[in-house]
């Protein structure tokens, strides 16, 4: 959780989140050299990169994520909130929409 955090809000900087989220989940690197190794396949700016692991602006949106999702009690993917409702892992598209629709949803 802590590793698509950071890659996110990187990615936010770089503008390829769907790029590298497909190598995150094709690769799953352990340590920040395998990231940055995924990081030059998308041709990112390699110094850009390493300056925005640890950049004050990224650690900040870093934490008011993990406290968010501390205060909504989200410790796995996925979990999605429909009006207040949670609702843990993998839901087929027409349950899915069914809670939709009972909520609101047109």
């Amino acid at each position: 959780l802590l590793q698509d955090l950071v890659t996110k809000q990187l990615l936010k900087e770089q503008n390829n989140y769907w790029g590298m989220a497909s190598l995150l989940y094709e690769n799953q690197p352990n340590d920040e050299q395998e990231l940055l190794k995924l990081a030059e396949e998308l041709s990112f700016d390699k110094y850009k990169f390493l300056s925005d692991i640890n950049s004050e602006k990224v650690k900040s949106e870093l934490n008011a994520e993990i406290k968010k999702s501390d205060e909504l009690g989200i410790d796995s993917t996925p979990t999605i909130y429909i009006n207040g409702d949670k609702y843990v892992g993998v839901m087929p598209y027409d349950e899915l929409k069914q809670k939709l629709v009972e909520h609101g949803a047109k």
